[in-house]
């Protein structure tokens, strides 16, 4: 990247900074969401929320930018810098993942639920821990909450070689994008009508929606994300003020965009790419302006443990968040002040998740980054300086 431009950053630690916060706000989202299958938001509440349903998508987008900067970062320095990324990815992953599934299996249990109809089997565990639960219906989401969207990450990195490659330039992310969409839509129908009448279709459409082709088209946005950065970093052509003053607006833009969309966004179709593009652009003008009530310390730090908190946040709301609503006298309304109600809980549930997936980040996220770098340098694929957890801003998942 051309850091000299008129659109250049005060330094790489500020620029850097606004991811965390990004995947923070992901995080949050992704909270919103869930909190409310316990407390139930008054609709037109609930609807303004709506942009929180994509908070996952908002991940996958974050994760396509920060792994093509890992790459291009690294490349020129890793002797091998594919076998390094799969090490680094693996490490990062696997560690925590592992220990979520019997976690999860002891506080659940094996038993039916809406996920799997008919229970939690061996085949549904053992696709999980081998990351491909999410190419079948009943394992996609069934043992570990959430674990879909581990599933769609870890096929997604299986295509990156090809994509770090192929996809070297702006107008090529953008037809790939294009491309991939109307592929993944395809796909995806097709798969829903062979399946129909093996599975609920309930149960049929969530995975279908789940899978790794309907989403990687997402991946596709965060291309273009990187692509974009590059191009308005390096910008030094006359027309480059006017993209900054556009570009500078872009936070607040991109946020009124997004809740006005979320007015329609039941009549919306195949909204949760429409609110990925729209992510694009708030991540585009962050990382030029990161204004400070979207980045900042909590936001960063939120961020930078966010996949603990992922992982634990659903175990968090069974077990405090319910407790918090049951106080109000009713777990489906939240009683007399459904508002009221989701605040608290919501709050209460923000700050137990942050704790716990402090204690997860530092006790297993970040030995396992360390098992990685030690294994990348005995296996001779590259230089990898040991991590030093602190608060400065992270470029990888």
């Amino acid at each position: 990247m051309v850091a000299g431009g008129p659109m250049s950053l005060r330094s790489e630690t500020e620029h850097l900074a606004f991811i965390d916060a990004l995947r923070g706000w992901a995080f949050l989202s992704v909270l919103l969401v869930h909190v409310q299958t316990i407390v139930v938001l008054p609709r037109r509440l609930a609807q303004l929320a709506g942009p929180a349903n994509y908070g996952v998508q908002f991940f996958f987008v974050i994760s396509a930018l920060t792994l093509f900067m890992s790459y291009e970062s690294r490349r020129s320095r890793d002797s091998r810098p594919m076998a390094a990324f799969f090490v680094r990815r693996l490490c990062r992953i696997a560690p925590l993942f592992w220990l979520a599934v019997p976690t999860y299996l002891g506080f659940l249990g094996t038993g039916p639920r809406e996920s799997a109809p008919d229970g939690i089997h061996a085949g549904q565990i053992l696709s999980t821990l081998l990351f491909v639960h999410g190419w079948y219906p009943t394992a996609i989401n069934s043992v570990v909450p959430g674990g879909w969207s581990i599933a769609v990450e870890m096929t997604f990195y299986l295509i990156l070689p090809f994509c770090f490659s192929s996809i070297r330039t702006l107008g090529r992310s953008v037809a790939a994008c294009l491309v991939v969409f109307g592929v993944s839509i395809v796909i995806s129908v097709s798969a829903k009508h062979l399946l129909a009448g093996l599975f609920p279709e309930n149960l049929l459409g969530r995975f279908t929606y789940y899978w790794f082709p309907r989403q990687v088209a997402v991946f596709f946005l965060g291309f273009l994300l990187f692509f974009l950065i590059k191009r308005f970093r390096g910008a030094d052509d006359a027309g480059s003020l006017s993209h900054e003053r556009l570009i500078r607006h872009l936070p607040e833009i991109s946020v009124l965009l997004l809740f006005a969309m979320s007015l329609v966004s039941e009549r919306l179709p195949l909204a949760y790419f429409w609110f990925s593009a729209v992510f694009v652009l708030l991540a585009l003008g962050l990382s030029f302006r990161p204004v400070w009530w979207l980045v900042n310390p909590v936001t960063r730090y939120i961020g930078k443990v966010s996949f603990s908190a992922y992982i634990t946040h659903f175990m968090v709301i069974e077990s405090v968040g319910r407790r918090v609503v049951n106080a109000f006298g009713n777990t489906e309304g939240g009683g007399k002040h459904p508002v009221v109600t989701f605040a608290i809980t919501y709050v209460v549930c923000c700050i137990a998740t942050v704790l716990a997936s402090s204690v997860t980040y530092f006790m297993i996220e970040v030995p396992g980054q360390n098992v990685g770098r030690s294994v990348i340098r005995l296996l001779g694929y590259g230089s990898a300086p040991p991590l030093v957890p602190s608060g400065s801003p992270s470029v990888e998942l």
